[in-house]
């Protein structure tokens, strides 16, 4: 696993005094406080469990082309999922141990959804040949791949067109973009763009794995560059 910088300056941060983990009396405090409206006492519970996600992260193998801090984003949604349900009356236990179940989920749930999605192209990518025969031309190869692509974006509506584009790296400059980045680039929250970019996957689907389409497309291209 590869740390990037801003995981580095992320983790840096976390050694702030309002990251420190909290003593039970500490927690039961603002656990009560939360119960009676204020949200602060829930932003300062999160803070100071932030370095908890990050420690049950160790226990998943993270692949290095992946974002490490989109899969800490998920875990930090998991650990803020969790503590919305905790109930100070009925669990007798702290919150860590409440929100690892909820924290676990979420990072299962992201690595997935990453694998799904870096190996969505994979069969229009790696696919050498087109009605009985041997791809020979890399232009007929590149251009058959890119309408199949711009075939199935084009079934999205803009918006989630731009998250998937940015994603993959589709437009130039051509380099593929975290979700956090995404996040930022486009002024919503991380959970948002995590949504439309598996939203829109779920719809390029049909066309990307459709073969008659893909078929079609291909015997076009090759056609074009056969004459």
């Amino acid at each position: 696993m590869k740390y990037s910088s801003a995981f580095v300056y992320y983790a840096k941060r976390l050694a702030e005094e309002r990251y420190q983990p909290l003593t039970l009396e500490k927690e039961r405090e603002l656990l009560h406080q939360y119960s009676a409206g204020h949200e602060e006492a829930f932003n300062k519970i999160v803070n100071a469990y932030l370095r908890f996600v990050i420690f049950l992260l160790r226990e998943f193998k993270i692949p290095d082309d992946v974002d490490i801090m989109d899969i800490i984003q998920e875990g930090n949604l998991g650990l803020m999922h969790g503590l919305t349900k905790f109930n100070p009356e009925l669990y007798d236990c702290r919150v860590s141990t409440y929100c690892a179940h909820w924290i676990r989920f979420f990072l299962n749930k992201s690595l997935f959804s990453y694998s799904k999605a870096r190996n969505f192209f994979t069969p229009i990518l790696e696919e050498e040949y087109l009605q009985g025969y041997v791809i020979e031309k890399d232009s007929y190869k590149d251009k058959a791949n890119t309408d199949i692509v711009e075939y199935a974006l084009s079934k999205l509506n803009k918006r989630e067109r731009l998250v998937v584009s940015l994603y993959f790296g589709l437009r130039p400059p051509y380099m593929s973009k975290t979700l956090l980045e995404i996040a930022s680039m486009l002024h919503i929250n991380f959970e948002r763009v995590r949504q439309l970019k598996d939203l829109a996957l779920e719809k390029m689907k049909p066309y990307v794995d459709n073969p008659p389409i893909i078929n079609q497309i291909r015997k076009e291209c090759y056609n074009y560059y056969e004459e």
